[in-house]
């Protein structure tokens, strides 16, 4: 895939040229890369064109029972041209990065929740064969990392199970890129993302199913919401309205939740809290490393150079 042709405003690569924006990927390794203040106002219904299932909040947090909605698509200007929000424009993360590749958790997840639930019928005995395929183990140089160990060491590879076909190539590798060349905005990330999951809804939604066994209910395909993480901008959650109200709320307001909700959240809650301690981490890490930095120098007789 063709890398991305970006710039950035600040800095001067070769020749004097702009320098080069990094991918989201190559900028976290040294530093934390969060959601922008404006992509947290993306309310984002996975129903319809973009022109109507992207809404956008006034702030952050909101009181849903008092919340206004600003439209995302303003129409054709007098020129023919589609105008958007100004926050369309706006970089979505902080800091800027060149593209992101991103992660969609039920797509992602699912072959991992697929053999959680089957391998163990496999292991046991416990399958009927009439429903049971198995088929053999991919070969050199065909793709090999669902593959398990259990099925490396009997040499078969699972295809289905429970009358279920095993998810392949379900997952989702997709680069979104900056469109003019300049950092990545919102409306890159939208205009690209937002048509690929609704050509996935129905993987989406059968990816869901295959959690039911851990006791998640799974909204109805046209009431699906998406929500990008904060500290990890690059994944996507799939809820429903209730939900994405309750993570969107302003503190100390209470809103009503039902089972499922309830059910969905102590499902994400884990992986939300591993984002926040490991973005705590790297911020630790690099504290850390100033700390030493400036040791070494105020040893060398250079603290005043460092300040």
């Amino acid at each position: 895939m063709a890398e991305a042709q970006s710039t950035s405003a600040g800095g001067a690569g070769e020749n004097g040229n702009p320098a080069q924006l990094p991918s989201y990927e190559e900028q976290r390794r040294s530093a934390p890369v969060l959601l922008s203040e404006e992509a947290q106002r993306i309310r984002w219904r996975l129903n319809g064109p973009l022109t109507t299932a992207i809404t956008v909040m006034e702030h952050p947090r909101i009181d849903p029972g008092n919340a206004v909605f600003e439209p995302y698509y303003h129409g054709l200007g007098g020129n023919g041209v589609e105008s958007w929000h100004p926050f369309s424009q706006s970089p979505y993360t902080t800091p800027k990065v060149s593209s992101v590749t991103i992660w969609v958790d039920p797509l992602d997840e699912w072959i991992s929740h697929w053999l959680q639930q089957h391998q163990f019928h496999v292991r046991e005995g416990d399958y009927n064969p009439a429903t049971t395929r198995f088929g053999p183990l991919p070969g050199p140089g065909e793709e090999r990392d669902d593959v398990t160990s259990y099925e490396e060491e009997t040499g078969r590879r699972l295809e289905a199970c429970c009358g279920s076909e095993r998810p392949v190539n379900k997952g989702t590798k997709v680069v979104v890129r900056a469109a003019t060349g300049g950092f990545l905005t919102i409306h890159d990330f939208l205009s690209t993302v937002h048509p690929y999951l609704m050509n996935r809804r129905a993987d989406i939604v059968a990816a869901m199913h295959a959690e039911q066994y851990r006791g998640i209910p799974v909204p109805a395909e046209d009431g699906l919401f998406v929500d990008p993480m904060y500290s990890n901008p690059h994944s996507l959650t799939l809820m429903d309205e209730a939900e994405w109200l309750k993570n969107h709320r302003k503190p100390g307001l209470r809103v009503a939740q039902d089972a499922a909700t309830q059910a969905r959240l102590r499902h994400l809650a884990p992986k939300m809290r591993a984002s926040s301690e490991q973005a705590i981490a790297i911020l630790q890490a690099r504290q850390r490393a100033a700390e030493a930095a400036t040791r070494t120098l105020s040893s060398l007789g250079l603290g005043d150079v460092a300040n």
